[in-house]
């Protein structure tokens, strides 16, 4: 299945796009060699999106009657920032991933739905001023083909985010970017999924509006960070309960007990900025890019926790 930059239709058993496609000159351009990235760690970004198109009649055997339009599904997607960019185009960037952990998962109603990790097949792409039409676009999109059957038996063929701004002003730059994709400068932000609930079966659709994108920053890199701090500068008998204060906060972010996490959290992050002047040269930038890390942790992943949040420097 081609990857493109529109929203999927259904026709029988084939897949069309609508705007544009990828023509066969550029698939056969893709494998084309582009300059590698040296240095790239995996991104995940997590969204949220209101729905407001469902087809009913067809999805609901393998979805259930446990969603309706105006409920919110919740979803992630990774990709990798060392990966190559095959579409030879100065303005066009395909961004191919086929091994795991890469890919899109979302939970709609009971189902949840996300890339097969056995056969990976996602495309992240970005379009700068794209001039196909009348006028210059920027386009970001992501997709998965290949996904895990739902737990009913269903197929779901398609998941799809998709950023379209047509005045072009979006974005500057075809490179994978570090953050989450701002949404106030994207006029259209869908996400789309394609299932099937029998094999031969139409297929059905249910469209969102992506109402929420972040950074998702992960604490096993932060508890990496401050273990090796310590060990070049240690901190005595304090560094025993900044260990502790991480390990807890992960351990329940994993639980999913997250203002419980996000209380352990807020106390090292109180905790450690009122340390930062016990490090000294060369450490000190090592020791505030851990303060930074949690406080990235923290904004993206409390901010919906009734919780005090840090005052710097207590």
């Amino acid at each position: 299945m081609k990857h493109g930059v529109s929203l999927y239709l259904k026709g029988g058993n084939l897949m069309k796009r609508i705007f544009y496609v990828v023509t066969s000159s550029l698939v056969t351009a893709l494998f084309l060699f582009m300059p590698s990235r040296v240095v790239g760690e995996d991104i995940e970004i997590r969204f949220e999106a209101d729905i407001y198109a469902i087809d009913t009649q067809i999805l609901q055997p393998c979805l259930g009657k446990d969603f309706s339009i105006g409920d919110i599904l919740k979803g992630t997607y990774i990709y990798g920032t060392d990966t190559d960019d095959t579409n030879p185009e100065d303005n066009y960037a395909h961004y191919d991933y086929d091994i795991t952990p890469y890919g899109i998962q979302v939970t709609i109603g009971a189902q949840t739905m996300r890339t097969d990790p056995e056969n990976v097949e996602v495309r992240l792409g970005i379009y700068d001023g794209y001039t196909g039409g009348s006028v210059a676009s920027d386009t970001y999109f992501v997709d998965s083909v290949h996904n895990l059957p739902l737990e009913t038996g269903g197929n779901a063929e398609v998941l799809y985010i998709y950023l379209y701004d047509d005045g072009g002003n979006a974005i500057d730059s075809v490179e994978l970017p570090m953050t989450a994709p701002v949404l106030s400068d994207w006029n259209m932000k869908i996400f789309q999924a394609v299932i099937s609930c029998y094999p031969d079966s139409p297929s059905g659709q249910v469209l969102a509006h992506i109402t929420s994108m972040e950074r998702v920053y992960p604490m096993d890199d932060l508890v990496d960070a401050l273990t090796a701090l310590l060990e070049v500068s240690p901190l005595g008998n304090k560094q025993s309960g900044l260990l502790g204060k991480l390990a807890g906060a992960t351990a329940k972010f994993d639980r999913g007990k997250d203002l419980q996490a996000c209380h352990q959290l807020n106390a090292f992050i109180r905790q450690f900025a009122g340390l930062l002047p016990m490090f000294e040269e060369p450490y000190e930038d090592d020791a505030e890019d851990v303060l930074e890390q949690a406080e990235n942790i923290f904004d993206s992943r409390c901010a919906d926790e009734k919780i005090m949040q840090y005052p710097m420097g207590e």
